[in-house]
């Protein structure tokens, strides 16, 4: 483990600004939550601001690296088609 944060210390001149600064800021929100309770997901809302920031400041131009393409089609959730069935005939015995 150290000898890792030795090479990460090393060749830090050589990161994206932006991007270390994005880790060391979900990195605070996880530690900071962490120290506040325990019940509160810490590296989800991490995670979410982290995308937040990338997308609201336009920081994939500025050279921080996404996972994956943002075209806009996002997988739809859908309900199993019994399991549909079944809820729309418990609504209209209901509804009855």
């Amino acid at each position: 483990m150290l000898e890792r944060i030795a090479v990460l210390a090393r060749h830090l001149g050589e990161a994206n600004i932006f991007t270390v600064c994005i880790g060391f800021g979900v990195l605070a929100v996880v530690v900071g939550s962490e120290a506040v309770s325990a019940k509160i997901p810490g590296a989800l809302i991490g995670l979410i601001a982290a995308t937040a920031a990338v997308i609201w400041a336009g920081l994939e131009s500025r050279g921080v690296s996404v996972v994956g393409d943002r075209s806009g089609n996002a997988a739809k959730a859908v309900l199993p088609g019994h399991f549909a069935r079944a809820m729309g005939a418990s609504c209209c015995r209901w509804l009855s």
